[in-house]
């Protein structure tokens, strides 16, 4: 209209889940532009989440600066993921104003999209053909030839040969820290995408698992260097056992 209160706020499109947030708002003469002070209105604010319900209702308070209204929202209002709303209204003896409008709460304060999604299920894709496929590759692979050839590059003293091809057969023998690995984005993944669909009753358990996934990385790296130092002995006895000597310098 021709007469009233106009505002002026923070126009976030998303913000991150569980996060306070401190909102100011202006206010102008919608006639002239003319700003006012804030202690020549008052406005109030309500907050929705994506169920509907009220998560805050209040004032808001001066701004030190003369200009400002001002009201600090706690984290609690921000903890439920999707679409919320906001209702804001400002008036004065004379004269009202009001603005309303939706916001995102994402666990990164980041906008989910549809190719955010499309990228994340073709990871999920690409990392069960790896793992499908490592496991395969590692049943044809010859380890009594590869161990041979690894022999003849530590007879011809070819370190950096010989050093590449025993951590490449380690790990392709021991394939399943690959998948272990893999396992692990995976499951970040997955639990970006219990976020993004806003699945509460399986975030908790992501983050269980997550957890207890993240840990047992100290138990499986234990695993495989107690088989890799196995390994290293075995072979210190069979380049003796076939006189091939060691380099003790």
């Amino acid at each position: 209209g021709e007469q009233g209160l106009q505002l002026f706020y923070p126009q976030f499109e998303t913000v991150p889940q569980n996060m306070n947030f401190n909102l100011h708002i202006h206010v102008s003469n919608i006639s002239n532009g003319f700003p006012l002070y804030n202690t020549d209105y008052e406005c109030n604010i309500h907050l929705y989440n994506s169920t509907g319900d009220h998560t805050f209702e209040g004032t808001l308070e001066n701004n030190g600066n003369e200009w400002d209204k001002e009201v600090y929202l706690t984290s609690g209002n921000f903890s439920d993921l999707g679409t919320h709303a906001f209702y804001i209204w400002c008036n004065n003896t004379y004269l009202g104003g009001e603005v309303r409008g939706t916001f995102e709460v994402s666990p990164t304060g980041e906008p989910q999209d549809l190719i955010q999604l499309s990228s994340r299920i073709f990871l999920i894709v690409f990392m069960l053909v790896i793992i499908i496929f490592i496991q395969w590759n590692s049943k044809r692979i010859n380890y009594d030839s590869w161990y041979l050839k690894m022999a003849k590059r530590y007879e011809n003293k070819n370190w950096v040969k010989f050093g590449l091809s025993a951590l490449g057969y380690n790990l392709m023998k021991n394939s399943w820290i690959f998948s272990y690995l893999i396992g692990l984005v995976g499951l970040l993944i997955l639990t970006e995408l219990t976020y993004f669909f806003n699945i509460t009753s399986a975030l908790d358990i992501m983050k269980i698992v997550l957890g207890l996934y993240s840990w047992s990385a100290i138990l499986v790296s234990l695993i495989f260097f107690s088989q890799v130092q196995e390994w290293i002995v075995g072979w210190l006895d069979d380049l003796q056992n076939l006189n091939w000597g060691i380099d003790k310098q």
